[in-house]
């Protein structure tokens, strides 16, 4: 049950923000109409909404967004503003389509898509222990915790660059599971995995670089017998791209970083020295930012010569209102001997 608290949904102890939904959420919750607002909410998160005429079509009589008309009516209440969550930290117009960074990392939902990928991999394939690659950003670990809450696993890892201190604190309750911190490139941390049935990989083949993200996609892959992908396909280009190879311009009408161009500016202008974060890379080379336009095709390959068949496919729509770049979801199991042979 979604509850709608001065402008937040709250899905058990997370917190979910939304740059269309949350001011929905407020501009409802102020009008005393929890119901609506929660099943807006649902939806939202559910389809990926964000886009001023999807906001519009759910809005109805609350107000529309067109950035002219009846903006009133969706502005925060005054003790939503007196929250900190609800600021905008670049002091920019709260209207936003596509969200800035601070509102990324401040996000915490768990969308439905990708809860519904875990359980749909669950009931397909025997699992009892998984590794979730790259599980805090935007999440705090909570796609692993959905699993331990609702699956009998014995064995489960987490890997992150910058693990949490709520995935920390929360990881206390579960005594199977471990959590590994590093570069998920480094032999280290891939060791670290064991063997184990399944992988959970979220959004991050597009960042992957030294190793590239095919030959992380094969390291990886090598642990497991079954893979749980949600990836953000490139759909502007027949094969896939290194996104700062085509230049600035280029790599900002690409990637979602709306609001950031002179960080991005910056970053460009560092490309050849060391990375902040891991001192054996190259600012260039950061995880942090966007690296890649895959194409699906080129994806699908990678986990073919891995030693996979892709079993489930959806299109998940656009990322935010990027129309270059579609939401896939894959489950993947290991081939035969007489498969691999083929």
């Amino acid at each position: 049950m979604v509850e709608v608290v001065a402008g937040y949904e709250k899905t058990g102890d997370l917190l979910l923000t939304s740059s269309a939904g949350y001011y929905l959420g407020v501009a409802l919750a102020g009008q005393d109409k929890p119901d609506r607002a929660a099943r807006v909410w649902e939806q939202i998160i559910a389809r990926g909404w964000d886009s001023p005429a999807a906001f519009n079509q759910l809005v109805g009589g609350v107000g529309t967004i067109d950035g002219r008309a009846d903006l009133e009516p969706m502005r925060p209440s005054r003790s939503a503003r007196r929250n900190p969550r609800s600021r905008n930290p670049r002091g920019a117009d709260p209207m936003i389509w596509r969200p800035n960074k601070a509102q990324r990392e401040e996000r915490r939902a768990l969308l439905d898509v990708k809860v519904g990928l875990v359980d749909r991999a669950f009931d397909r394939y025997p699992i009892g222990s998984f590794a979730d690659v790259g599980a805090c950003w935007g999440a705090h670990g909570g796609y692993t915790f959905h699993a331990l809450e609702r699956y009998r696993v014995t064995d489960a890892v987490m890997l992150d660059g910058d693990l949490t201190a709520p995935t920390k604190e929360r990881a206390m309750n579960w005594p199977q599971l471990r959590l590994e911190e590093g570069d998920l490139g480094d032999r280290r941390l891939l060791d670290s995995v064991g063997k184990v049935d399944a992988l959970i990989i979220f959004d991050i083949l597009v960042h992957q670089v030294d190793p590239d993200w095919d030959v992380f996609l094969r390291r990886y892959a090598e642990h497991a017998n079954f893979l749980i992908i949600y990836h953000q396909c490139f759909v502007d280009e027949a094969s896939t791209v290194r996104f700062i190879d085509r230049g600035l311009d280029y790599y900002l009408a690409h990637t979602p970083y709306v609001g950031q161009e002179a960080e991005i500016a910056d970053w460009f202008s560092r490309h050849e020295q060391p990375s902040r974060k891991f001192d054996r890379k190259v600012a260039r080379d950061s995880y942090h930012y966007w690296q890649w336009g895959i194409t699906q095709a080129d994806l699908i390959r990678v986990i073919w010569e891995a030693g996979f068949q892709v079993d489930f496919l959806e299109n998940f729509g656009p990322w935010w209102d990027l129309p270059c770049i579609e939401n896939h979801g894959f489950l993947c199991s290991r081939r035969s001997r007489n498969q691999s042979a083929e």
